[in-house]
């Protein structure tokens, strides 16, 4: 079960199981009223035109208009108003209807239901005979079988970004259980040729290191979907899981029939994985590969999606957003042209519409829907934890960064997250805490540092924040990032020839790299050059630059608050008021 639940006025709605309360009592409503209502609340401040209403809620059946101001008709009294009351639902004649009401979106710190749910791993496959890192087919059919998996909401499945590590051949698997902490671990072998797989899996109980079901598969690599589907459905079956109709459908989905495609697909994924410059690189002409052999394969446009998407954030700054953006949106819309149902494809397209569109409601919806469909997928949960921080929605976005890290708790980049969103809530001592932990799972990550300096900043510990920054750009390998804030602490702690050192190393790199108009920003207001700042946002405005989805909460720009530019800035932008 989902465990969301959306709150207006005195009223929740809850998404799985559907119901409607009010002030915690139950409203009796029929079930297509409520789906009704789901749609429209899902979809608040949008006019929702009647056949896109209509075909949501009675999907692939013709229903009369009547039916619909029928379900309409009886919200409104469910509502506490009148047949032709629009306090909550507008009604726009000839064409739709409005959910008006302030909507709140709410989600428990696990899906309803995770917490009793088996969590498992899935190892990367261990090629017989290859070194540590050779092989890319191994991550693939783990890659795959967590996608699988992950439907089955009766499961908790650690996601492929955590499990890479543990593809050594050498891998014990209890061991990498109990670093994983989970309940279960799906290990196995491979021997591959260019035409024959044999495979030996075996599903081994972390806590007494017992093997519950073990197989062996010989078989063409043209049948490779065949082994997915059978390995997949059968540790559903051994985890006990209760296969209903639509799960069996899920399990033995396939998002291409082209074993070229396929195995394009893994290997971008296999790159994609490796979370660098030139892994995202290769990753796109991989997935590029699998699009060519496959125009309808949707995962592969997820991967296009989220390869330009990273390389257009600060993390990967290579290219340059104009180019990259448009490129992300483009293949996530395909994507969900092609599957509406895909969590990961929903979760691009809305990360997109937040960090780059500045499209809020779009954003929220996109979320949302993602978490919807796959409650366990924590990547939507750490970028709607994100979102939700810079609306200034700061326990909102602790309880969802909380969830994500429940999911996947070795993440550095979610670990790393909890103390960054302690940082934007003010809660600087909590945040100390968090960043500390992140440190002791590994020092050399310089994310963490990053965020370490900044909070120092805040606390006027300057001295601690140069440390911080000053290791964030040693561990960085060149990136400008922590060289821009390593001049602006600098600068603040009047050491201005130090910081115009550091300036012009930024400027030098500018000629090689795409430095954010913010970054110069950032210099500026560091030695209080205020207009400059302003000058330098207003530039990181017409230029789209990420950052600014920061604007409203980030304490780093506190002195530019009063200024009659930057609060017209924040108006532009539809940030709320700064706290």
């Amino acid at each position: 079960m989902v465990g969301y639940a959306y709150e207006f006025g005195p009223f929740r709605l809850e998404s799985d199981p559907r119901q409607l309360l009010r002030d915690g009592l139950p409203v009796p409503l029929t079930p297509k009223a409520l789906e009704t209502l789901l749609v429209l609340v899902r979809n608040h401040g949008r006019l929702v035109p009647k056949r896109e209403l209509m075909e949501a809620v009675w999907p692939g059946v013709h229903v009369e208009d009547v039916g619909l101001a029928r379900n309409i008709s009886m919200l409104r009294k469910a509502l506490g108003g009148g047949h032709e009351d629009s306090r909550f639902i507008e009604t726009l004649p000839r064409q739709g209807y409005r959910f008006v009401g302030g909507v709140t979106a709410a989600a428990s710190a696990l899906p309803v239901g995770a917490e009793h749910a088996p969590i498992v791993a899935v190892l990367p496959f261990k090629r017989m005979g290859a070194e540590d890192g050779e092989d890319y087919l191994g991550l693939g059919i783990a890659d795959a079988l967590i996608a699988k998996l992950s439907t089955l909401r009766q499961l908790v499945v650690r996601p492929t970004n955590a499990v890479r590590l543990y593809g050594s051949p050498r891998q014990d698997p209890i061991v990498a259980g109990r670093a994983l902490r989970v309940d279960w671990v799906l290990d196995g072998c491979m021997q591959a040729t260019d035409e024959h797989l044999r495979v030996t899996v075996q599903l081994v109980r972390v806590h007494d290191g017992a093997v519950v079901w073990a197989e062996k598969y010989d078989q063409q690599l043209t049948d490779i979907f065949a082994l997915e589907d059978s390995i997949s459905e059968r540790v559903a079956e051994v985890l006990t899981v209760r296969l209903t109709a639509d799960n069996r459908l899920q399990l033995a989905k396939r998002q291409t029939g082209s074993v070229e495609a396929h195995q394009w697909y893994l290997k971008g994924r296999y790159h994609w994985n490796r979370r660098t410059d030139d892994g995202f690189r290769r990753a796109i002409e991989c997935f590029n590969e699998a699009v060519a052999a496959d125009p309808g394969h949707a995962l592969a446009y997820v991967g296009l999606a989220d390869s330009y998407t990273l390389l257009g954030t600060v993390t990967y700054g290579a290219f340059h957003r104009r180019d990259v953006w448009p490129r992300a949106r483009a293949a996530a819309s395909r994507a969900l042209d092609l599957d509406e149902q895909l969590a990961e494809a929903h979760t691009s397209l809305a990360f997109i519409k937040f960090r780059y569109e500045w499209d809020w409601k779009g954003a929220e919806r996109g979320f949302i829907r993602a978490i919807e469909l796959n409650p366990h997928y924590p990547t939507a949960r750490q970028w709607y934890a994100y979102f939700l921080s810079t609306r200034g929605r700061h326990d909102e976005a602790l309880r969802e960064i909380r969830c994500a890290q429940q999911l996947d708790p070795l993440s550095l980049p979610i670990a790393t997250g909890v103390g960054r969103f302690l940082y934007l809530a003010g809660r600087h001592d909590e945040a100390l805490v968090e960043c500390r932990k992140a440190i002791e799972m590994d020092g050399t990550f310089a994310g963490v540092h990053l965020d370490l300096g900044l909070i120092y900043v805040e606390l006027r510990r300057y001295e601690d924040a140069i440390r911080e920054f000053q290791r964030a750009v040693d561990l960085s390998g060149g990136s400008h990032i922590p060289l821009v804030h390593l001049g602006h602490a600098l600068a603040v702690s009047g050491r201005h020839d130090r910081a115009g050192e550091v300036l012009s190393q930024v400027r030098r790199l500018s000629a090689q790299i795409d430095v954010a108009p913010s970054d110069w920003a950032i210099f500026h207001l560091g030695l209080g050059e205020t207009a400059e700042a302003i000058a330098w946002l207003e530039k990181a405005y017409e230029e789209r630059d990420g950052f600014m989805v920061l604007l409203g909460v980030e304490p780093l720009l506190s002195p530019l608050r009063p200024e009659p530019g930057f609060q017209d800035l924040l108006r532009r932008l539809g940030h709320p008021a700064p706290r």
